[in-house]
């Protein structure tokens, strides 16, 4: 029975927020694979794209991925995630994977101008969204709108749609 919830999403769509939230609530410990992989190279993922390349970082983000346990947890993933297969069947062996689904515009919204992200070389926002969009509905087990709604009511659907998922003898079952 899958013990952990994986989260997908486009940037800004609020991983890691809800991801710290759903941890929280259920009792479960968080992995931002962000962090992992700015803790592994001493630079931010977005630093790593802009001197490395998208190819360079992708293959990073796969190789720290791959070597994680992703058993007992809460996993939000960076925007990336889903360019890999091997990465996903690897989060997906113990996680139930949720897209938190985020339109175009929403997302353009949320993310600063600065913001650096894993997409192609010259590949607009809008391309980037496109070509992401059916990647991620494609390795979901539940989507959750998260539109114009609260951390709460995002976490408490997450935790409503996966707790028949759980494992109801595990002290880290849903309640």
């Amino acid at each position: 029975m899958k013990n952990s919830i994986v989260l997908i999403g486009m940037p800004g769509s609020g991983k890691s927020t809800v991801g710290k939230s759903l941890s929280e609530r259920l009792k479960l410990k968080f992995t931002d694979t962000d962090i992992l992989i700015s803790s592994a190279y001493g630079k931010t993922p977005g630093d790593i794209v802009k001197e490395h390349g998208r190819e360079f970082f992708l293959n990073m983000q796969e190789e720290i991925i791959l070597g994680m346990d992703t058993a007992n947890q809460v996993i939000a993933t960076g925007g990336s995630v889903i360019m890999s297969e091997a990465v996903m069947k690897h989060l997906g062996n113990n996680g139930i994977i949720v897209f938190i689904k985020l339109g175009y515009d929403p997302m353009v919204r949320r993310l600063a101008p600065d913001r650096r992200l894993a997409r192609g070389s010259g590949q607009s926002l809008m391309e980037m969204y496109d070509e992401r969009l059916p990647l991620y509905e494609k390795y979901a087990d539940i989507i959750v709108d998260c539109g114009n709604r609260c951390v709460t009511e995002i976490t408490e659907e997450i935790i409503d749609k996966t707790k028949n998922n759980f494992n109801s003898h595990s002290s880290n079952a849903v309640q």
